[in-house]
């Protein structure tokens, strides 16, 4: 609801939460780099965020945070328009855990990946819907090293394998790979990214990335269409992965008799590792 923190002491900023750890927002209006300056300690924040109007340009994440989530909500108002802010992009150390969801904006497309290297150190990440979107529409994406990332969960709207393979490439570590597909997506949304969302087919790449012949040993896809791409995607992995130990494809449709040819299709595909189970539901 209204909560008001009164700005005016000077030392307020030092004093607020000096022994808070762990903080949950949901806010529309908050000078939130004075209030997180004011939590010296904090290690979990879960911010939620719609029609905002924010005090400050830029926001100083306190340097022991370990876990941020980052949800930013569309504005079903027409007339309400969320002025941008920034993470100030530095290296957080400690953060093992980032879950990001924010809305696709021209602006937002620069700075998701700005953000994205500030958090390189994190060994879980959690991108959604949207903030995959600003990554496709991102004219250059310089995505960073995730040396310590061993948990990568994707939430694809349109599965896009060029996309994919970028990010596995940048993660030497990756263990465990979740990609969830849906249709079902905000209706302001849809025509939007429908318009700009523009199908990558199957490349076979040049190289291997690292982490498919060295760690990841489990990969869980939802909403598995079996389109071509998703198909030879599928197939690849199956194939380079050394290591693999699970494949578990969770199709989308519930039709017994293509499950089972689903099944049929990729068990013939020659596995790169002899402890790879392929489980189809």
């Amino acid at each position: 609801m209204n909560i008001l923190l009164d700005y005016s002491d000077p030392t307020a900023s030092k004093t607020i939460f000096p022994s808070l750890k762990n903080l949950e927002l949901h806010i529309n209006h908050l000078n939130l780099d004075v209030l997180l300056s004011g939590c010296p300690v904090l290690e979990t924040l879960n911010f939620r965020t719609d029609d905002t109007d924010f005090d400050s340009e830029a926001i100083h994440m306190p340097r022991p945070l370990k876990s941020l989530t980052f949800e930013e909500q569309y504005s079903h108002y027409e007339n309400v328009t969320l002025e941008l802010f920034e993470i100030l992009v530095c290296d957080y150390p400690n953060i093992k855990k980032a879950c990001l969801d924010i809305f696709v904006k021209p602006r937002h497309v620069a700075w998701v990946p700005k953000l994205l290297r500030a958090l390189c150190k994190t060994k879980f990440l959690w991108l959604q819907v949207s903030t995959i979107e600003c990554l496709i529409r991102a004219p250059v994406l310089n995505l960073p090293d995730f040396c310590n990332l061993i948990q990568l969960q994707l939430d694809f709207y349109g599965f896009n394998s060029t996309l994919l393979i970028d990010l596995l490439r940048n993660c030497p570590k990756l263990q465990t790979l979740k990609i969830y597909t849906s249709e079902f997506i905000d209706d302001h949304l849809r025509k939007s990214y429908r318009n700009s969302h523009k199908r990558n087919d199957w490349t076979q790449p040049l190289s291997v990335p690292n982490c498919i012949v060295s760690h990841l040993n489990t990969v869980e896809y939802r909403g598995y269409q079996d389109t071509p791409e998703e198909h030879e995607f599928t197939a690849y992995i199956l194939q380079k992965g050394l290591v693999l130990k699970t494949m578990r494809i969770h199709a989308k449709y519930d039709n017994l008799d293509l499950k089972r040819r689903r099944y049929m299709a990729l068990s013939e595909i020659q596995r790169g590792s002899s402890m790879c189970r392929l489980e189809v539901h």
